[in-house]
């Protein structure tokens, strides 16, 4: 069953984490599970963002912090000038009910 993972804060400048994702990507890769990531900004406040992580499942989210260390994270958050406590997140199990 997929899940979500909802992190939202407060980013002046998409361009930053665009190359923090790109960076990311060169250095981690493509997590296994991840089916995709998005990024949306609020519409009344455009320095907030939300990013979603749709995995296949709580154990593929779980297997990526194998591939994804610590310090990785660590420079992912430098990079977008923030810290792990600068995000309120959210995780979100999907209930199987899909409109087509």
């Amino acid at each position: 069953m997929t899940m979500l993972l909802q992190a939202t804060t407060k980013l002046e400048d998409l361009t930053v984490l665009r190359e923090a994702l790109d960076w990311l990507g060169e250095v981690v890769g493509h997590a296994e599970g991840l089916l995709s990531l998005r990024v949306f900004q609020d519409q009344s406040d455009p320095s907030r963002v939300t990013m979603l992580e749709e995995w296949e499942s709580a154990e593929a989210f779980q297997a990526s912090f194998v591939s994804y260390s610590v310090e990785q994270r660590g420079e992912f958050l430098a990079r977008l000038g923030l810290t792990a406590d600068s995000f309120e997140r959210a995780l979100w199990q999907s209930t199987g009910i899909e409109f087509p």
